[in-house]
């Protein structure tokens, strides 16, 4: 046995103590690096624009423009959608509370099927919980939106290193990649078909998702604001946060809705709403999904729910993006596993 023979434990042992070590230094900063991950590789395509037709010899100024272009077609949008669907949310919390507090001392204008209704509600105090719920909810989004200009030092290096991570991933994530793949010890084609299928299998599951539900959540909103639905905002990001859950995302907001204008008495508005949400917003997913996600390899619909409700839960709101492509990862290992397993055979 020669000395470095010898020494090979030795040398295994200390690098596992140094990833070890490596983990717990990188840890409070783990869920940034690894959103920044998946976010630098969904801006992808737009650095490749930026490189190829402006900046070709500045893969800097490229990752730049990137981020820029992220902030203000993204993430600006974003939250001042979700504020405003905050706000949005107390408003519906009291309108709730105060329409059944009208149909309850007023019996006489409220229809049979609603008082009935109204009665089984209000003696579990559900309608109570639930607007109260709503109010809270929209409370602590608007109050975390307000403090953003009070943000902890930690708050603050978290989101620092996020961009940061977001504009080295773009300009460096090729070399950043082969460098990392020289350390996995699996030959060199099962690595890129494991990195290939993850990618893959996530972008897909992450496009199927996202973009399905803005567009139904969109769709559903303009339909509730023209249909004189109160908080046809707030409703739309619900809506298209529920759209991780398959065929019945929308449905669950917008079928009481025409339930509850039916009871009231708006039958056109209920009927015409209906068909609208039921014949457009529900045929999204159908007509759009295959084209979306195309030939990639996207997970099925019962894995999507499992995997961002079980993300949520674990990594909060960050898990809705990091589940997924937990899962992902999880079938790419499985892919190469059942793919060695028929070559050993076979």
């Amino acid at each position: 046995m020669n000395l470095l023979q010898q020494r090979n434990p030795y040398i295994v042992i200390f690098f596992t103590l140094s990833l070890i070590l490596s983990f717990f230094v990188l840890q409070p900063y783990i869920i940034s690096i690894i959103i920044a991950i998946i976010v630098a590789n969904l801006l992808r395509p737009v650095y490749n624009y930026i490189l190829r037709h402006t900046y070709k010899s500045s893969p800097s100024m490229a990752s730049g423009l990137t981020i820029l272009f992220f902030i203000i077609a993204i993430l600006a949008p974003s939250i001042l959608l979700i504020s405003i669907a905050a706000e949005e949310a107390i408003l519906v919390g009291k309108n709730i509370r105060t329409g059944v507090e009208y149909y309850v001392e007023n019996p006489e204008e409220t229809p049979l099927m609603l008082q009935q209704g109204l009665q089984y509600l209000t003696s579990y105090d559900i309608i109570g919980k639930l607007s109260e719920s709503i109010g809270k909810i929209g409370g602590v989004v608007l109050g975390g939106i307000g403090s953003l200009g009070s943000m902890t030092l930690s708050a603050v290096l978290k989101i620092f290193i996020f961009f940061y991570c977001i504009y080295f991933f773009l300009k460096d994530g090729k070399y950043m990649m082969e460098y990392l793949i020289s350390y996995i010890p699996l030959k060199t084609k099962d690595t890129h078909c494991i990195i290939d299928t993850l990618k893959k299998t996530t972008f897909a599951t992450l496009k199927g998702t996202f973009i399905i539900g803005i567009i139904q959540g969109t769709l559903a909103g303009i339909g509730f604001f023209i249909a004189g639905i109160p908080g046809a905002v707030f409703w739309g990001v619900i809506m298209i946060l529920l759209s991780a859950i398959p065929m019945a995302g929308a449905p669950i907001v917008w079928i009481p809705v025409c339930l509850y204008l039916a009871l009231t008495g708006d039958y056109v508005t209920a009927g015409v709403l209906g068909l609208y949400c039921g014949v457009i917003v529900g045929n999204i997913d159908n007509l759009l999904r295959p084209r979306l996600v195309g030939k990639d390899v996207g997970m099925h619909e019962i894995l999507v729910l499992i995997s961002t409700l079980g993300g949520i839960a674990f990594f909060g709101i960050s898990g809705f993006i990091i589940g997924p492509t937990i899962i992902a990862f999880s079938i790419a290992l499985g892919d190469i596993y059942k793919a060695s397993i028929k070559k050993s055979v076979f």
